[in-house]
């Protein structure tokens, strides 16, 4: 149904929006216990009759609390809370609520064992196992990444290593820039913006098809200093693989002459000819994109979004490059062409270096070791649960 309606152009499409507004919107209803109380299966077990697990400590106390479901506040994650929250309530008989959500994978990552991150990178994991009245249990659609994999929590605390429990669907992410922009270019220049290659300013002026920095309101823009641009370590693995001098303060933070954008060493003396590349959270793949623009002679200016709703409004509103990922409906009426690199490297990417395509990753469901001592069976469930 995606690829027919964007496919239907221009009457479908423009309608996309709405529907995707409803979909998002009547799960986050359901999953918040908005919507009117109602059962999906057709043999389901009513709310009425449905219990609260029991964790038993060593001391012989007990613990009695319902399973909480953190959400990834983005659309496939929502689904697949969805789904398992039906299944848990309706078939399992078990009580589900609702105990967090984010933008950001890592509150859900960290919180279903009671850790917590500082400096965008470092993972703090109390002693001891996770309490069993801890009310985090379950978060689904957690991209794992460098720092926090399983073998990164065994090293930190083998007794709050979590369960990790495949999505059944991997995801991926990276550069994209609209059909429209892309087309332009196509018939206007031969050009393929699809390719890096075609982004090389030392041959060509693809910033003709974008607009300028100028356009765009720092109120929509997070400060340099905020986030993962304001990150030592995170700059370090720039630095690292793609020197820059003129690229980084003395401290070793990103330059950001106005304070809001990171400019490329191709346009940073001509702002100008700067293709706003825009990303969001805390500067998702922020070390990446910067590493190819300055490997690749790329005419970028990197900023970072005020919030999720900025994000969505700049790329929709303007002719910028954007950091996206799949699966995905918030820009599907755009119909973004991701960007194509030099194929992965996964040795490079592990060691910092995102020159090359990014690779796809593995997405999990992850699951505090707890839960299995108050249900077994909602334990196994996840463990068998794919989509």
């Amino acid at each position: 149904e995606r690829r027919l309606m964007i496919r239907s152009r221009p009457s479908h499409v423009l309608f996309l929006p709405l529907r995707i507004a409803f979909v998002v919107g009547g799960v986050l209803a359901v999953l918040t216990q908005s919507a009117l109380a109602a059962t999906c299966l057709p043999d389901a077990i009513e709310e009425s009759e449905r219990k609260d697990m029991t964790i038993t400590e060593a001391d012989g106390s007990t613990v009695v609390l319902p399973i909480g479901l953190h959400l990834q506040l983005w659309d496939s994650a929502l689904l697949a809370a969805y789904v398992g929250q039906i299944i848990i309530k309706e078939a399992l008989g078990l009580n589900v609520v609702v105990v967090g959500g984010s933008i950001n994978a890592q509150p859900g990552a960290l919180g279903v064992i009671g850790c917590f991150q500082t400096d965008l990178r470092v993972i703090v994991c109390p002693e001891g196992p996770v309490a069993a009245n801890h009310p985090h249990h379950i978060s689904p659609e957690i991209w794992i990444d460098v720092g926090w994999r399983q073998e990164d929590f065994e090293a930190l605390n083998m007794e709050r290593t979590p369960y990790y429990f495949e999505a059944g669907y991997h995801g991926e992410e990276g550069q994209y820039v609209n059909l429209e922009v892309h087309d332009a270019a196509l018939k206007g220049k031969g050009w393929h913006l699809d390719f890096y290659g075609d982004f090389d300013s030392q041959w060509k002026d693809p910033w003709s098809f974008f607009d300028n920095t100028s356009a765009i309101p720092f109120s929509k823009l997070k400060l340099c200093r905020e986030g993962e641009l304001g990150s030592l370590p995170m700059m370090d693995l720039v630095k690292r693989h793609t020197p820059d001098p003129d690229g980084f303060t003395a401290e070793g933070l990103a330059y950001c002459e106005d304070s809001y954008w990171w400019r490329s060493p191709t346009c940073r003396l001509e702002p100008e000819r700067c293709i706003p590349l825009v990303t969001g959270g805390s500067g998702w793949m922020v070390t990446e994109m910067m590493q190819r623009a300055i490997a690749y002679s790329m005419p970028i200016a990197l900023g970072v979004a005020n919030t999720f709703s900025d994000y969505q409004e700049l790329a929709l509103s303007y002719r910028i490059m954007y950091y996206t990922w799949e699966p995905a409906l918030h820009f599907l009426m755009l119909d973004p062409q991701k960007i194509i690199f030099p194929t992965h490297d996964a040795v490079a990417f592990a060691e910092g270096d995102g020159r090359t395509q990014g690779g796809e990753t593995q997405l999990f469901t992850m699951v505090n070791p707890r839960l299995r001592d108050g249900s077994e069976r909602a334990h196994r469930f996840l463990s068998a649960m794919r989509l």
